[in-house]
């Protein structure tokens, strides 16, 4: 079981650590643009008191454009083939039918729970906030059978570390109610 507290502590030194302020306020000045907020001055002020002023929607247009484009794309998953022996070509085709069966199984869970399909998820979230995170598991259900569980993950709120070769930790902050928390 991990340790609460060294999570915690992990992930305040990384949330309060220049570097990743820095990422947060850029990832939260162009959500403000997508949102069409409109620019305040450095006392929070709305710029040009007095004068007329506007929030042009060309930020939320182009990034909308964006979103779409990623969206429609066609998703290609396939293992480069290489002068292999038929066996060994056979296995790769098996990892390809794996990893679109793994993606289509992840988009019908997200359909059902009411969520964007995945692809549209990572559209806006590679297009706003300029990276995306999520979780991909293979989960036991309760009825002896697996499904595959895959939830993408605002990347503003994802947290991780590395160790020397590979991630060590990784934390999504979330806020609940009470209420909402299973043990």
């Amino acid at each position: 079981m991990p340790d609460i507290e060294r999570i915690t502590k992990l992930v305040s030194d990384q949330e309060n650590s220049p570097a990743w302020q820095e990422q947060a306020q850029l990832m939260d000045d162009a959500l403000a643009l997508w949102s069409g907020e409109p620019w305040l001055s450095e006392e929070g002020k709305i710029a040009l008191e007095g004068r007329m002023h506007f929030t042009s929607n060309d930020p939320r247009t182009l990034a909308d454009m964006v979103v779409a484009k990623l969206s429609g794309a066609k998703i290609k998953a396939f293992i480069p083939l290489t002068d292999q022996k038929k066996t060994e070509r056979e296995v790769d085709a098996d990892k390809e039918r794996f990893a679109i069966g793994i993606l289509k199984a992840g988009d019908e869970r997200l359909g059902n729970l009411l969520l964007p399909s995945l692809q549209d998820a990572y559209a806006w979230q590679t297009a706003i906030r300029g990276g995306l995170a999520s979780r991909w598991v293979l989960v036991n259900g309760t009825d002896g059978g697996t499904y595959v569980d895959i939830m993408p993950f605002d990347f503003r709120w994802v947290f991780w570390g590395m160790g020397r070769k590979e991630l060590a930790w990784a934390c999504r902050k979330v806020w609940k109610q009470i209420e909402d928390i299973e043990a």
